[in-house]
């Protein structure tokens, strides 16, 4: 299975060479933020390793977000959950998590961002708590990512206490 997908990201990315591939796979997997001896990486994570760098068969256009890692996020397991999003032109960016009952729990303001993938240190990340700093309960969230003048993109989060 991994060699078919290594396949298709060749296939998707004709200038990525073998530590692209690498590279993409790792960075993307189930495990990524903490490798095992027993598990390695984990599961690849074919779409996201797709969306590691932008390809010229990269078909959705407009803002997006990217794979949330880690997803499900367990606060007594991990300090935050990341994130990443991508622009495709330059927008004035807010993103918002929301409730599953539709209540505003987080608010970020970014400003005016250039055209990229905002990944890492520069992807959004939630720390669990509400705008008062407290404890979010156990349930599905939902983020925003509004752009001012472009379409709005949003992504699930799991938080599970």
């Amino acid at each position: 299975m991994t060699a078919g997908i290594c396949a298709l990201l060749l296939d998707g990315h004709p200038s990525w060479n073998v530590d692209s591939v690498r590279s993409a796979l790792f960075e993307t997997a189930s495990y990524a933020d903490s490798p095992s001896d027993s598990m390695g990486y984990g599961w690849p994570d074919a779409l996201a390793a797709f969306h590691y760098s932008p390809s010229p068969y990269d078909t959705i256009r407009g803002p997006k977000f990217l794979t949330p890692y880690p997803n499900p996020f367990i606060p007594l397991e991990h300090s935050s959950i990341t994130i990443p999003f991508q622009l495709d032109q330059l927008y004035t960016v807010e993103i918002r998590v929301y409730s599953i009952t539709g209540r505003l729990i987080k608010e970020e303001y970014r400003g005016l961002l250039l055209p990229g993938r905002y990944t890492g240190e520069r992807a959004f990340v939630w720390d669990g708590t509400d705008e008062d700093n407290e404890d979010v309960s156990s349930g599905l969230y939902y983020c925003l990512l509004i752009t001012h003048g472009g379409k709005n993109a949003v992504t699930k989060i799991a938080v599970v206490r």
